[in-house]
C-alpha cells in the first residue's frame, strides 16, 4: 500500500491537541509512529526492546519514551526519542499529526502517538541500549483480512479486549497494538 499521506494528514488533523491534554494522574509519554515510503509499498518501522529494559523488556514497540522537561512539546519528546534510539534526526521527519492517546495497562504512562513520515532514503543507527532489533513491517501486512486478532485481559476495572497483530513469529499487542489499530482503521 502507497499510504495517501494528505488523506492521513486531513484524518489526523481532527484529533485534539495533545499538548493540551492533562496528564496530571499518569507518568506522560510520546511515540512516533514512523511510515517509511518503499517501492514496494509503505512500511512502518517498530523496534524491539531489549530483555534487559525495566519497562516493556522485549516488546515490539514504536521508538518513545517519557517527556522529559526540557522537551518543546510532545512532537519534540517523540522526535527526540526518535533520534535517541534509531540515530534519525528530527528534522528528517515530517511530522502528519497524532492519534488519539493510550494508556498502558500496567505501567502507568499516558502515550501520545505522533504520526511522520519519514524520507524514504532514510537510514536507522539503532542505539542498542534501547533497540534490539528495528522491523520494518509493510502496511499490506497489517491491513490483510486476518492480520488482526483479539485477547482480553481482566483488569481491577473490569474486562477488556485489545488487538494484537502477530508478524512472523512476533506479537505486536498492549497500547502499541492499539495505537497501530487506531493508525491502519484510518488507513483501511
Amino acid at each position: 500500500m502507497r499510504v495517501p499521506f494528505d488523506d492521513l494528514r486531513t484524518s489526523l488533523a481532527s484529533s485534539p491537541d495533545p499538548d493540551q491534554a492533562d496528564t496530571t494522574d499518569q507518568t506522560p509519554s510520546a511515540i512516533l509512529l514512523p511510515i517509511l515510503p518503499a517501492p514496494s509499498g509503505d512500511r512502518i518501522l517498530f523496534v524491539q526492546r531489549p530483555k534487559s529494559m525495566s519497562k516493556h523488556p522485549g516488546e515490539i514497540a514504536f521508538p518513545g519514551g517519557r517527556v522529559d522537561p526540557e522537551d518543546s512539546g510532545l512532537i519534540g519528546t517523540a522526535t527526540r526519542e526518535l533520534q535517541e534510539e534509531l540515530g534519525i534526526q528530527p528534522h528528517l521527519v515530517e511530522i502528519l499529526g497524532h492519534l488519539l492517546p493510550q494508556q498502558t495497562l500496567t505501567s502507568g504512562f499516558i502515550i501520545y502517538p505522533v504520526v511522520g513520515k519519514l524520507d524514504q532514503k532514510t537510514v536507522c543507527t539503532p542505539n542498542p541500549e534501547e533497540v534490539d532489533e528495528v522491523l520494518e513491517i509493510p502496511i499490506d501486512d497489517l491491513l490483510l483480512p486476518d492480520a488482526q486478532r483479539w485477547s482480553r485481559f481482566d483488569l481491577p476495572e473490569g474486562t477488556i479486549r485489545s488487538p494484537y497483530y502477530p508478524w512472523e513469529g512476533r506479537t505486536i499487542w498492549g497500547a502499541t497494538g492499539r495505537i497501530l489499530a487506531d493508525l491502519l482503521n484510518l488507513l483501511a
